[in-house]
């Protein structure tokens, strides 16, 4: 199981929810709820996974694999 409450500070990260949260009349402070995206590194089983569908040379759609439907 993949530990969710290790805590990333993602300020001065290019990260919306944290660096323009006052342009969007948000307090300092506040946790910011508005925007869909995680304080929490990924886990490690998806940036493997990514790694590996990144050595492919072509990104294009694909016809999902059975195992696709069965991790779902």
């Amino acid at each position: 199981m993949y530990d969710f409450d290790q805590f990333v500070d993602r300020r001065g990260t290019t990260s919306i929810k944290r660096n323009f949260q006052n342009s969007f009349g948000q307090q300092d402070g506040l946790l910011p709820f508005w925007i869909a995206d995680t304080d929490f590194p990924t886990a490690p089983a998806v940036v493997d996974a990514l790694k590996k569908r990144c050595e492919h040379p072509v990104f294009g759609y694909a016809d999902p694999l059975p195992s696709t439907f069965q991790a779902i």
